[in-house]
């Protein structure tokens, strides 16, 4: 199962997930291009099921990423699809340039600041372990 897989949205490549066993866990460390400027969930496919695997946040310039560590038990058995949906939860993602609403400061110690082409916002729960 160990191995570099793709990332597709509508068919299309839009980067890949790498996956390395240790021992129990999976790492699971995706790097990729955004097809618009939205919020976007990582989602695991195989034979046996669908699940997200979070959010994807911004790691260098014009990518974005995600690390974590998945249970073999939960990655489940088949070869594994990645896939890119749209994220419409606006709680997700807060510019910083209006007041911040009370359930994000409720939220603070689970996000960081992030910074996109002049514009600063957090982005909520950005790493997620399952």
């Amino acid at each position: 199962m160990e191995g570099i897989y793709s990332v597709s949205y509508h068919g299309n490549s839009f980067g890949h997930v790498f996956l390395k066993q240790q021992g129990l866990y999976y790492r699971v460390s995706c790097r990729c291009r955004l097809p618009e400027r939205k919020n976007y969930v990582l989602e695991l496919r195989n034979d046996e099921k669908k699940q997200n695997l979070g959010i994807l946040y911004p790691v260098e310039q014009d990518h974005f990423g995600l690390d974590m560590m998945i249970s073999a038990k939960k990655l489940g058995q088949g070869r594994p699809e990645f896939h890119l949906l749209p994220k419409s939860d606006p709680r997700k993602e807060v510019v910083l340039d209006a007041p911040i609403p009370t359930e994000v400061l409720q939220q603070l110690e689970y996000c960081r600041l992030s910074n996109q082409a002049g514009v600063y916002y957090l982005v909520l729960q950005p790493e997620k372990n399952i």
